[in-house]
């Protein structure tokens, strides 16, 4: 068998396995990574397999071996035709808003922001294919939970205390693996285990530590662990972290990790620090077709039972997140408490009295604000049948 395959320069390896079921032989007879295209380091092999098992020519069978390995490697995915798809029918999804079908999506945001609870939280969702109105709506199917920073009894606490608060959830039973080697050594194993499974969404938590003590800075790191996604057929959410000190939200690393990931998404969250309860705010930094707007969940946390209860939230409702909304939530949050002019809605967002001119005029083409009087002095007030931002 030849499995674990390294591409490296102008050579390709794979670790090889050799066995027999000639009768008075092991059935093990040798093991090691072989490189296909080094004529010396075949005949090497042919001399030591001659030793063990003296009855085959050994040069001719490792000739033939690596020559249709090598073929099969590089024979890679076929070529099709593309057909246009009606425009309707837009991306397809695993999780609406936040997961593409088959494709990979990161979450990134500090520590304690909740993003281990969320992935778990999702698995839920897929394996029940149950949806939470006025916020994600997901698409039945077997999850794999792929864990480098803690254990089974975390992750099985956790899940309890989301299944006892959303009775709905009760069925699922997510498979799980703990974590040691880097995601792309391990990818024969797992691409055996979603096969046999069906498994059709991946989380990775987290993706530093799967991408094994690589220098995250390096375009080539990021290079690598997508490619290693890519060759699992299933829908992946990997959980980053993001770096210290920095005003601009992105995933720690290369900006490869935001470039080749299809859909990325900023976590935020406010913890009650009496209650235990969080506020979570999703808001949709990178989308392949289209960016959708901050989505806000609430992680009701029962101070007896320790069950979570999950609903949406209102984001704007909460001051920690105004920073992150887009600008027209700001305006409509600042325009709940009454009239304001352009000129102070420019000081309470922190925007260019410009910026707000263009949000406010495009609202109110939308039916979003109203505008009360003319020049510098006008006012801006919501309407009676204020939309949803």
């Amino acid at each position: 068998t030849f499995d674990r395959w390294r591409a490296d320069r102008d050579q390709l390896s794979a670790e090889v396995t050799i066995t027999t079921s000639a009768p008075g032989y092991q059935s093990h007879l040798t093991a090691g990574r072989l490189n296909l295209t080094s004529l010396p380091t075949r005949t090497q092999w042919a001399k030591r397999l001659a030793d063990l098992y003296a009855e085959a020519d050994w040069t001719a069978l490792l000739e033939e071996a690596c020559y249709r390995a090598i073929q099969q490697y590089r024979k890679g995915e076929p070529v099709s035709r593309l057909a246009p798809a009606a425009v309707s029918a837009g991306p397809s999804w695993r999780v609406q808003p936040l997961l593409y079908e088959q494709l990979p999506t990161v979450i990134f945001g500090p520590g304690g922001s909740r993003k281990s609870f969320l992935g778990l939280w999702l698995a839920l969702l897929v394996e029940n294919g149950v949806a939470l109105e006025g916020a994600v709506r997901a698409v039945p199917g077997r999850t794999l939970y792929l864990d480098y920073e803690a254990d089974q009894a975390t992750a099985e606490y956790r899940l309890g205390r989301f299944v006892d608060g959303n009775p709905a959830l009760a069925p699922a039973c997510p498979s799980y693996r703990r974590m040691k080697q880097p995601l792309a050594a391990d990818l024969p194993v797992l691409s055996a285990s979603i096969v046999e499974q069906g498994i059709v969404f991946l989380i990775v938590d987290s993706l530093a530590m799967a991408c094994g003590g690589k220098d995250l800075s390096d375009p080539s790191t990021a290079v690598s662990y997508f490619s290693a996604l890519r060759q699992l057929p299933c829908t992946s959410l990997s959980i980053a972290h993001v770096p210290k000190n920095t005003e601009n939200p992105m995933i720690y690393g290369s900006v490869f990790f935001t470039n080749i990931a299809r859909m990325t998404w900023e976590i935020k969250c406010q913890t009650d620090e009496d209650t235990g309860s969080s506020t979570i705010g999703l808001f949709n930094r990178k989308a392949n077709e289209r960016r959708h707007r901050p989505m806000g969940l609430q992680f009701a946390h029962d101070a007896q039972s320790e069950a979570i209860t999950v609903s949406p939230a209102t984001l704007t409702d909460d001051e920690a997140f105004l920073d992150s909304a887009p600008l027209a939530a700001r305006l409509a949050h600042y325009l709940k408490d009454g009239a304001h002019t352009a000129s102070r809605l420019a000081i309470l967002t922190g925007k260019s009295t410009a910026a707000v001119m263009m949000a406010l005029s495009r609202g109110e083409e939308k039916g979003l604000f109203h505008c009360l009087g003319t020049g510098k002095g006008a006012e801006w007030i919501l309407p009676p049948n204020e939309k949803q931002l």
